[in-house]
């Protein structure tokens, strides 16, 4: 689905604006750092725009400790005072409750603690790295215009950090909450779950489709996957250019409604109830730092992460390729889906080896093993209908490629009838209003009328940068 470019507009205005202010405050920088450690000097040793922050990095000219001051920018974040919540909250959390390295946090604030004009921020102290998403890059770009891994990684590299990743799965994975939603630290310096999931896909579909979902604790998998696909279904009506045409409304009027009637067979009756585990949207190579040995010095940008359904966890990463699985070419799909497939069979050997190790150390397995659920979730498609979840402007992309067929293959004619007028009523006047978002959205573009009956073949995709601040 294409993004709102009038919205997209709107919200570039904002980052330019608070880019301008942002070069008027160079002297206030420091002074906020200084105020943390009782007014000792320092300066700017280097900045870096990221997908979602301004980063700056300050050295002391006492003792040349690095901090890194981190601003949401406003146009890319769309509730920043959340964010840094939830962030500051889920990186104490997993700094003391776990041994993956996160960087300290030395001290953050809303808005009106921030003497500069600048939003929230969050302080923390400066990890020194390569971001692995930067090392395994193809040197030439594909044919949507995307980087990919390279294809001459040996297995032995690829190996060491899908050890160490296997484990931060693990480890996060042990870890337990009764709720979905995002942490909050409470004034005790305990952990709760305050408030509904912060995740990324809701961020973009307010700054990418001006659609602004309600977000809420949940108890079951069951209630938050039929919300995601509630919102999905909001999200079609209320973006004014969600559709190019009446045929391809139609279509994707028919593929949620679809993916709403067959979200319960992808749920887990096991884990419906919990436990619910740590999960991060945004975890990528893009936001792990290395060394020159590929050893792992840190994980950064935690926004994105909430106590989520567990099945999520044991969902097969989408970053083995760095390039998102629903944003694959389709006529080279077979070929990506073939190369990934071999490095997940990597992937899930390193993973087996790692839960053996902790067995042996522990004495505890899970059973069934992570590593099980990974392949089952493969094998049941339940890895795409995950992908199709988390990212509502793929959604189409995915249903009809991946999950149409497995799910209503076998009764075709039923569910080509499904969303016929004289079963789904409110179908035709959907049409209607969106055709009219359509023309009045065009309109206030600018765009000469043009209406066909072909469908949508010009989904944008979300390019998060590669940078992972």
């Amino acid at each position: 689905m294409d993004f709102d470019d009038l919205v997209l507009s709107r919200h570039d205005n904002d980052r330019l604006a608070w880019n301008q202010k942002l070069s008027l405050v160079g002297p206030a920088i420091c002074q906020l750092a200084s105020k943390f450690p009782d007014g000792r000097l320092c300066y700017v040793a280097d900045l870096k725009c990221g997908s979602f922050n301004f980063c700056i990095k300050v050295q002391f000219k006492d003792d040349g400790v690095e901090w890194v001051l981190r601003f949401p920018i406003p146009g890319k974040v769309m509730f920043p005072e959340q964010k840094v919540r939830a962030e500051v909250a889920t990186m104490r959390y997993i700094a003391e409750k776990t041994d993956i390295s996160v960087p300290t946090v030395i001290a953050y604030g809303m808005a009106d603690d921030n003497p500069t004009g600048l939003g929230p921020f969050l302080i923390t102290i400066f990890i020194k790295g390569t971001l692995l998403g930067e090392i395994p890059k193809a040197d030439s770009l594909d044919d949507q215009g995307d980087k990919v891994l390279r294809n001459d990684i040996p297995d032995s590299t690829l190996e060491v950090v899908y050890r160490q990743i296997a484990d931060i799965i693990l480890e996060l994975s042990e870890h337990d909450f009764d709720q979905i939603g995002s942490l909050s630290l409470n004034d005790d310096d305990t952990w709760s779950i305050g408030s509904g999931p912060l995740t990324l896909n809701s961020n973009e579909l307010s700054r990418c489709g001006n659609v602004h979902v309600e977000s809420r604790v949940y108890s079951t998998t069951s209630d938050y996957l039929l919300d995601i696909a509630e919102q999905n279904i909001l999200h079609l009506e209320k973006q004014r250019n969600s559709i190019s045409s009446s045929s391809d409304a139609r279509r994707k009027y028919t593929a949620r409604h679809l993916f709403q009637s067959a979200a319960p067979s992808f749920v887990s009756g096991k884990y419906n109830q919990g436990p619910f585990k740590l999960f991060c949207d945004d975890f990528r190579p893009g936001n792990i730092l290395v060394d020159d040995s590929f050893k792992i010095t840190g994980i950064i940008d935690w926004e994105w992460c909430y106590a989520a359904p567990f099945q999520f966890t044991y969902s097969p990463p989408r970053w083995l390729l760095l390039k998102e699985p629903a944003y694959w070419n389709s006529n080279s799909d077979n070929d990506l889906l073939g190369t990934y497939l071999s490095k997940l069979e990597i992937f899930l050997r390193i993973l087996e080896e790692q839960e053996n190790h902790r067995q042996g150390v522990t004495g505890h397995r899970a059973d069934p093993s992570l590593s099980s659920l990974m392949r089952r979730s493969l094998v049941d498609n339940t890895f795409w209908f995950h992908e199709a979840a988390r990212d509502s402007f793929a959604l189409d992309r995915i249903y009809w490629s991946r999950l149409d067929s497995f799910c209503f293959g076998s009764i075709r004619d039923r569910s080509d009838s499904i969303c016929r007028a004289d079963n789904h009523k409110g179908l035709n006047a959907f049409v209607d209003r969106k055709m009219e978002h359509l023309r009045q959205y065009k309109l206030e573009l600018g765009v000469e009328e043009k209406y066909d009956a072909g469908g949508d073949i010009g989904d944008h995709r979300n390019r998060l940068e590669q940078t992972g601040f």
